[in-house]
């Protein structure tokens, strides 16, 4: 494909940012037919969350589409642990999955945060770099060597014939990753990556002019449109029901990005990265539900361990969003999507170290906890569904 700037940069207004984002959704979403469903029309929709899709099709048609049952039938199998936002774990369908596995050799390929396709794999040989400690409790059977570590800090060999790679979609991640594994794969070898629709943001357009502009610098770069799907995720499920816009399926889509690599990425620009949901997170796991507590957190007296955010009302969160200007204040998070700002940093920590454990024996400890704590922890127990 052809690759051209639309000679915006980082100094843009917000404003011009934001008239052009409008502009988009107005040019994606009036082609979509009234009469179709949430999800049906979310998949058309370039990366726009159901929930925006709603509210858009709402003020400018005057149509709110009909919610539906939707039995949590996003996922073919849900994913135990269960994924976890704060770690960037959408994962591909089983379908997409398949078809990446068989686009790359299962011998001679590198796999940057996409287990699944790891999992895909037919035979050893390739290896998969991904940070999350669950890997084998969710593929058990894989036959993908893995290095647990970010992908930052991981310098692999070179010489691999394919990579596929599936970053964060923040401008940092995407460029060192893709720089990362154009150092690793080998002259004449593809790499493959899902590229964010124009919606996904207000910026997600001219973010994907820089990146198409910066990867042309590697060699051959071909975009081939909405070849990837994502799987629904218990956490985005749960804030779509929050949002009042719940899918009865699979929805977000990417293009499929390839770059032929003829030499290694040079260093990217410099871009600034959200700093949201920076800091020190201790990770615990209560049967299947991940749950994440930062520290350090101010104690805040009172007589309970928690409270609910005042923006939002309760502890639902009701967006996926990195841009979420709630997520600053957000101190205890779970794999559902439940968020809460932290009173006594200490005794919830006591609490998550003692229900931390396999699903059989949560209740009796979720018992003794009560027994020795009484009604302090209620609201904590209640966001943990125990």
């Amino acid at each position: 494909m052809e690759i051209k700037s639309k000679g915006r940069d980082a100094s843009a207004g917000c404003r011009s940012i934001d008239d052009a984002y409008e502009k988009t959704l107005a040019e994606v979403l009036s082609g979509i037919p009234k009469g179709e469903d949430l999800r049906t029309a979310a998949q058309r929709g370039r990366g726009l969350f159901p929930a925006e899709v709603k509210r858009w099709f709402l003020e400018h048609r005057d149509h709110n589409f009909p919610l539906v049952d939707t039995a949590r039938g996003n996922d073919s199998a849900p994913i135990q642990p269960e994924l976890h936002m704060l770690d960037g774990e959408w994962y591909f369908t089983d379908e997409t999955s398949r078809a990446l596995a068989d686009l790359v050799p299962a011998n001679s390929s590198l796999l940057l945060g996409a287990p699944t396709v790891a999992a895909a794999m037919k035979e050893p040989g390739s290896l998969l770099i991904d940070n999350s400690p669950f890997i084998l409790r969710r593929f058990p059977g894989s036959a993908t060597r893995w290095i647990k570590a970010d992908v930052r800090t991981v310098e692999p060999r070179g010489g691999y014939d394919a990579a596929v790679v599936d970053p964060p979609w923040c401008m940092a991640d995407l460029y060192g990753w893709m720089r990362m594994a154009s150092q690793a794969v080998r002259p004449g070898g593809v790499i493959y990556a899902p590229l964010l629709g124009e919606c996904t943001r207000p910026a997600a357009a001219r973010q994907r002019d820089l990146l198409l502009e910066y990867l042309s610098a590697s060699g051959e770069v071909t975009v081939d449109k909405d070849l990837v799907e994502y799987a629904v995720p218990l956490f985005e499920h749960r804030s779509l029901v929050a949002a009042r816009a719940p899918v009865d399926g699979p929805w977000r889509r990417a293009d499929l990005l390839q770059l032929r690599v003829q030499t290694a990425l040079p260093a990217p620009p410099a871009v600034t990265e959200d700093t949201s949901v920076l800091g020190d997170w201790e990770t615990y796991l209560l049967g299947g539900q991940v749950v994440k507590l930062r520290r350090p957190v101010r104690p805040a007296p009172g007589a309970n361990l928690i409270a609910p955010l005042e923006a939002l009302g309760g502890y639902a969160l009701t967006s996926v969003s990195r841009r979420d200007g709630n997520l600053s204040h957000v101190d205890l998070w779970t794999s559902r999507n439940a968020v809460a700002k932290v009173l006594d940093f200490v005794a919830v920590r006591s609490a998550l170290r003692q229900l931390d454990g396999d699903n059989m024996g949560l209740p009796a400890r979720a018992e003794l906890l009560r027994d020795a704590q009484g009604r302090r922890v209620d609201a904590l127990l209640h966001i943990l569904e125990i």
